[in-house]
């Protein structure tokens, strides 16, 4: 519950005290994979990459098959244009019941790591599996825009 509401302040910016909340949180119970998620996700945001890196290396540690850990983990590592990306966002996808969220987030990496062919087929995955989700849309059409402006481009 704690980590609940350190996660809520996340959100709404009190990166600050949502850190002492999740650091409180994780001395009660060190192997909650939840609440390191969100703490190792609050420290990338706050640009603390050696915390999140390790926080959410511990995550993945505690839960390898997870596709949030898997993801998140991805995640990180793209925004910080490590290579490590890729082969975790492979994980994240190939699970028993993989997410849209990490495959749209996988295709918008292809994306920039310029394997159009890829991010397409990636993103056509994620919107068979949840064509209602307004992440998955949005990026698609982006992607589909960005495509279009680069082949205009060509010609």
């Amino acid at each position: 519950m704690i980590g609940k509401y350190a996660a809520f302040l996340a959100k709404i910016g009190e990166h600050d005290e949502a850190e002492a909340i999740f650091e409180t949180a994780l001395k009660m119970d060190e192997s909650d994979v939840t609440n390191l998620r969100a703490y190792g996700n609050l420290l990338a945001d706050t640009g603390d990459d050696q915390g999140a890196e390790a926080t959410l290396s511990k995550a993945l540690s505690l839960a390898p098959d997870d596709p949030a850990c898997l993801g998140d983990l991805a995640e990180f590592y793209s925004s910080i244009e490590d290579t490590r990306a890729e082969e975790l966002f492979k994980a994240a996808v190939s699970v028993k019941e993989p997410n849209s969220t990490h495959m749209t987030n996988y295709a918008n990496f292809l994306q920039t790591q310029e394997k159009t062919g890829e991010a397409r087929k990636m993103f056509e995955r994620a919107l068979k599996l949840d064509s209602e989700n307004p992440k998955v849309i949005g990026d698609y059409a982006m992607f589909l825009e960005d495509v279009d402006e680069k082949a205009a481009a060509e010609v």
